[in-house]
């Protein structure tokens, strides 16, 4: 029973991860409307700063705010994610994450995470809701 119970759940979550694997966008792709100079600016920026994450993808682009600040979700081909969820509170605004990516700030060439963005002033508290509501569009299932 215990084998069976072990061979069950191995499928389960081997069918997440091709669900969640093979619903991805292409690699490189920008399901928004960044420029091409952002997307090669984000893309180079991310393998330059993380070359042990592989080829670079944008998951989802956020948008460049008033500072200058580039807010995308990105991932590399060489990143192993477990399935892990957290919640993160950031100027009054929630996001929750999924499998362990999180939203990355590109500010003078550097990438940060956004509360270190809002800490620094790259950001506004306007700007972290605006981020928190595309968020919880791309991702409605997480605040189910």
């Amino acid at each position: 029973m215990k084998k069976f119970f072990i061979i069950i759940m191995s499928l389960v979550c081997l069918g997440m991860s091709v669900c969640f694997g093979g619903c991805d966008m292409e690699r490189n792709s920008v399901p928004s409307s960044a420029s091409p100079a952002i997307t090669d600016m984000l893309i180079t920026s991310f393998e330059t700063q993380y070359p042990q994450a592989g080829t670079a993808r944008i998951v989802y682009y956020y948008g460049q705010y008033k500072s200058g600040a580039i807010v995308a979700m990105m991932d590399g081909s060489k990143m192993a994610y477990n399935q892990a969820c957290w919640t993160v509170t950031i100027a009054g605004s929630t996001i929750k994450y999924n499998e362990g990516n999180y939203i990355r700030v590109l500010y003078n060439g550097e990438f940060c995470s956004l509360d270190t963005a809002y800490e620094n002033g790259y950001l506004t508290k306007e700007d972290i809701k605006d981020i928190a509501g595309k968020h919880r569009e791309f991702y409605p299932f997480m605040y189910e």
